[in-house]
This record gives C-alpha cells, sequence and structure tokens, in this order.
C-alpha cells in the first residue's frame, strides 16, 4: 500500500517535471535551474512516517524550523512536511572552505543530515536505500550550492504539495509523509524512499 502510494506521487510529480522513473530522477530544467551541465538535478527523498505521534526534536537549531514546510490535507487532516535540506548547503560549503583539513563527510553530518535526520530519516525501515545522501559527502561544493541558490523554493514546494494532496485523494493514510529535496549534481542521482 505505502508503495503504491509512493508510486502515486512520483506520477503526480512526473506530470510536472516531466521525467520521474520508479526511483528517478528529477530532470536539470526543474525548479527553474538553468540548463548548464555542471548543475544536474535535484535528489528527492521521501519518508512515509510510521505514525502521527513522532514529533520533532524540541532541540533543533531555529534555522531547522525555517527549511520546513507542514501541512494538512484540507478532508483528510493526514500531515505532511516538505523539508528544504538543500538550504543548510551554503553553512557546509562555508564549514569545508574553512576547515580544508577536516573531513568534508564529518562536516556534511554535523551541517546538513544531523539537522535534517529525524525529519528525513529516522526510523525508516530501507534506510540503506538512502546511503548514498547518508554516507557520501557531496564534493562538488561550487556545483551544489549553484543548484541550491537556483532552486525556486515556493514552486518546487507548491507542486510536491499538489502531487502529494492529488495521490491522498486517492488513496488516504493517517501517516505522516515527509518529503527533503537535497540537491545533487550527480546525473544519476535517483529519487529514494526510505519508509
Amino acid at each position: 500500500m505505502v508503495k503504491f502510494i509512493y508510486r502515486i506521487v512520483e506520477i503526480f510529480i512526473n506530470l510536472f517535471y516531466g521525467r520521474v522513473g520508479f526511483i528517478g530522477e528529477i530532470s536539470k530544467n526543474s525548479c527553474g535551474i538553468s540548463t548548464n551541465n555542471d548543475i544536474s538535478n535535484a535528489c528527492f527523498l521521501y519518508t512515509i512516517r510510521k505514525s502521527k505521534s513522532e514529533l520533532a526534536d524540541s532541540n533543533k537549531k531555529q534555522d531547522i524550523d525555517s527549511i520546513v514546510l507542514s501541512f494538512e490535507h484540507p478532508q483528510t487532516n493526514q500531515k505532511y512536511k516538505i523539508v528544504n535540506a538543500y538550504e543548510l548547503y551554503q553553512n557546509y560549503k562555508d564549514k569545508v572552505e574553512s576547515n580544508p583539513k577536516h573531513s568534508q563527510l564529518e562536516i556534511y553530518n554535523e551541517e546538513v543530515i544531523k539537522q535534517v535526520y529525524s525529519d528525513c530519516f529516522e526510523n525508516g525501515e530501507y534506510l540503506h536505500m538512502a546511503d548514498p545522501v547518508l554516507n557520501v559527502a557531496p564534493d562538488r561544493l561550487t556545483e551544489n550550492q549553484k543548484l541550491s541558490e537556483k532552486i525556486d523554493r515556493e514552486e518546487t514546494e507548491n507542486i510536491i504539495k499538489e502531487a502529494l494532496l492529488k495521490s491522498s485523494d486517492l488513496i488516504t493514510s493517517e501517516n505522516e509523509t515527509t518529503v527533503c529535496v537535497f540537491p545533487s549534481t550527480n546525473v544519476n542521482a535517483s529519487m529514494i524512499t526510505v519508509i
């Protein structure tokens, strides 16, 4: 059932972005991004929460609240979150540049992954599928930052929100669904479901 819901969300996103496979990728022109070959795509990560009762840590940094859009389905009250993780990449890039001898993976984990882990990955049944996002530090810092800057947050959130609401109209669920948006300069990057 969850995979079917995920597939319906993918289909609706495909209607707007044009190119999404079962675990597909968003085309480089999505989100209003230029066709510069160095800037490839955005990686979307879906997390479907197991219960409504899971709450975010109260000790999250204030910045995290500003990158999360929470909303409910108007008829079913199903809860959703869109986490714009790409907005954390400037901090990551700045830290790497100011600490060139420090492990990029450690900085990435501290500046990006730890900030969104509870929303995007915690209790994920298929967490291993997110290994490229969790355990590989992006090394094309300038390209990732350019991509992050060119993503039209409002347009991207509206498209994801519409896809989630339409899929929920077809198949209702009581589970909270979270979509996390990460930049990726890897042309082979895929949408990932960790459920």
